[in-house]
């Protein structure tokens, strides 16, 4: 077992080869890809909203109904991004980023609970792969985000990891 992981996640966990890495990241990108090119980034219908109250922030004017409370956080990432000039596609990108980093994580919970390196392989392929969840990355809908925070936050909450900065990304 090797040492450094068993700091990371605070447990002893299966450890997976870079191949195995590259295999699983690969298959996600290439379905990104596929996705990307197919159905392109749909800005339309529900994305509207969330721009739109961006504007307003950028505007000054701030709605406080319960709504535009709720999804506060999600519009907060349009409004920083209208802020430094970038474009309302550009939401695509941070969405890519999160959808990577809870692939990434998910395939390190997988790795804390199976003791079979094939299992992990298999599973995590079978999350980076699945259309039904990956298609959300392209549709500028609060789904891939939260869906993302979720799976990260669930391995912090698994891990056995008991720091400051672990329970942090948790709130």
């Amino acid at each position: 077992m090797n040492d450094t992981h068993s700091k990371i996640t605070g447990s002893p966990a299966l450890m997976l080869r870079k191949a195995d890495w590259l295999f699983i990241l690969a298959s996600w990108m290439i379905v990104q890809l596929i996705i990307l090119y197919f159905f392109g980034i749909n800005d339309k219908e529900e994305s509207i909203k969330y721009y739109s109250l961006a504007l307003s922030w950028a505007n000054g004017v701030w709605r406080s109904d319960l709504y535009n409370i709720f999804y506060s956080g999600y519009t907060f990432i349009h409004f920083l991004l209208l802020s430094i000039g970038l474009r309302h596609n550009s939401m695509y990108a941070v969405q890519l980023l999160a959808s990577g980093i809870s692939l990434i994580y998910f395939t390190l919970m997988l790795c804390l609970l199976l003791k079979n390196r094939l299992a992990v392989i298999l599973s995590a392929f079978l999350f980076s792969t699945c259309f039904i969840i990956q298609q959300w990355v392209a549709v500028l809908f609060t789904d891939s985000i939260f869906c993302s925070l979720c799976i990260i936050a669930t391995y912090y909450l698994i891990s056995e990891t008991h720091r400051f900065g672990h329970k942090w990304v948790i709130v």
